[in-house]
């Protein structure tokens, strides 16, 4: 029995530790994001974590393991071997290509460009878009656009990019929409009526009117309770959904009014790199 628990304990610890290697320039930890080892431009910038940004680690796997204890906002990270430092961030740019304000609000950079060690990065988002960590499942780049326009415009321009109208299918999506009203006042979301379908008049058969997300899925019951309190389809022409204006929550209003936006990308497991 002794030598069969021994045996389990080194199968055991084998998995483990293939848990967390280095394959060329990949780093993996266990929960499942890919560190992708990138060359650092002469201009290249990581924005810093709040708090705790700059730590000491031994060894590459402890430096990935204190970025993986932060799943929610650490991305990236650069570990210095020489003097076995280890800072962590959130979106990083090897190009230097960077926004420097998230939502109009200052964020700290960190220059990499004079550091040494190496750039480790799990996503990152291309020019334009901001990672935000929605919860430990969600994370997205999203894109502020200021200019106002109908919702057909804002669909399309989302689109043209890879993206689309911002949608909030889980509580901490939600909350961060909630959240957006402080860097723009009045946002479409991703979510039309099918009052406009072939063979749908709401006008004769008001309880015909549906919701969809702009993906084409039918919005859920709890998803309707949360937006659903002031709408009204005046004149029955409201077919599309913002948030924020003078109602300051969820409103239909006419697809031709203009309104700022939101657009997303969903990152993929395996993460994106620039």
């Amino acid at each position: 029995m002794r030598s069969l628990g021994m045996y389990v304990f080194k199968v055991l610890w084998t998995v483990t530790c293939i848990r967390a290697y280095t394959v060329g320039a990949q780093f993996k930890i266990g929960d499942t994001r890919v560190f992708k080892k990138v060359s650092k431009g002469p201009d290249a910038r990581m924005i810093a974590l709040d708090s705790h940004a700059q730590a000491s680690a031994s060894s590459l796997s402890e430096c990935a393991a204190q970025c993986k204890r932060r799943p929610e906002e650490c991305f990236s990270y650069v570990f210095d071997k020489s003097d076995q430092t280890c800072r962590l961030g959130s979106w990083s740019a090897p190009t230097g290509i960077i926004y420097t304000q998230a939502c109009g609000k200052d964020v700290e950079e960190t220059s990499l460009s004079e550091t040494n060690g190496t750039l480790y990065t799990s996503a990152c988002c291309a020019d334009g878009y901001l990672l935000h960590a929605m919860d430990k499942q969600v994370t997205k780049c999203v894109r502020y656009v200021e200019t106002s326009r109908q919702f057909a415009d804002a669909l399309k321009d989302c689109e043209v990019d890879g993206g689309q109208l911002i949608t909030f299918k889980t509580d901490a999506e939600y909350d961060f929409v909630q959240w957006s009203m402080d860097c723009l006042s009045d946002n479409w979301v991703g979510i039309q009526d099918n009052c406009g379908f072939p063979g749908i008049d709401c006008r004769k058969n008001p309880s015909s009117r549906k919701f969809y997300w702009v993906d084409g899925e039918e919005l859920s019951t709890s998803s309707l309770e949360k937006i659903t309190t002031i709408f009204d389809n005046a004149g029955f022409v409201e077919g599309c959904v913002q948030i924020g204006g003078i109602f300051d929550t969820f409103n239909d209003n006419k697809c031709s009014s203009n309104f700022h936006y939101v657009c997303e990308k969903v990152l993929p497991e395996e993460g994106i790199y620039c």
